[in-house]
C-alpha cells in the first residue's frame, strides 16, 4: 500500500506552515503518493538532493557538506507546486519546478518519508537535517 510517513521536524512544524503551503505538498505530492501514483508520474520534478551544481567557489564547501549528506541518507527533493509550477529546465530530471520543495526519502518504491517542506527553495538545503519518522516499522 502506498504511504506517506511525516519525519519529526515536520510533524512539528507542519501547523505554522502557511494554509496555501499544506494544500499544495497534500494535493500535488501527499494525495498522489497515497492514491498509489509513482513520482516518476508526478507534476513536479523529484531528483536526488545531492545531484548539485557545485560552481561557487566561495560556498562550495558548506554545499559539498549538503551534497555528502544527501547522498549518505537518499535525501532526493520534490517541487510541489507552491506558489505555482513553471517548466523545468533539467535536462536530466524531468518535472515541472516551483519555489516550494519538501524534502523526501524514498523508503521503497510505494513508501515515501517527508521531512521538511520549504515555500522556497534554500540555495543549498540547509544540513544537518532531522531524519527520524516517528512509528515508521524500522528494521533491527
Amino acid at each position: 500500500m502506498p504511504l506517506v510517513y511525516f519525519g519529526t521536524e515536520l510533524i512539528k512544524t507542519l501547523n505554522s506552515l502557511p494554509i496555501e503551503v499544506q494544500h499544495k505538498a497534500y494535493e500535488h505530492f501527499i494525495l498522489p503518493i497515497n492514491n498509489g501514483n509513482e513520482v516518476i508520474n508526478l507534476e513536479g520534478k523529484y531528483k536526488p538532493s545531492w545531484v548539485a551544481p557545485l560552481t561557487v567557489k566561495a560556498a562550495a564547501a558548506f554545499k559539498q557538506a549538503m551534497v555528502d549528506f544527501a547522498r549518505e541518507n537518499n535525501l532526493h527533493h520534490y517541487h510541489f507546486g507552491y506558489e505555482s509550477y513553471k517548466d523545468g529546465q533539467d535536462p536530466v530530471y524531468s518535472g515541472r519546478e516551483s519555489k516550494g520543495i519538501l524534502h523526501t526519502i524514498p523508503l521503497s518504491d510505494t513508501e515515501h518519508a517527508v521531512f521538511r517542506i520549504d515555500s522556497a527553495h534554500p540555495t543549498p538545503f540547509t544540513v544537518p537535517m532531522n531524519l527520524h519518522i516517528p512509528n515508521y516499522p524500522q528494521e533491527d
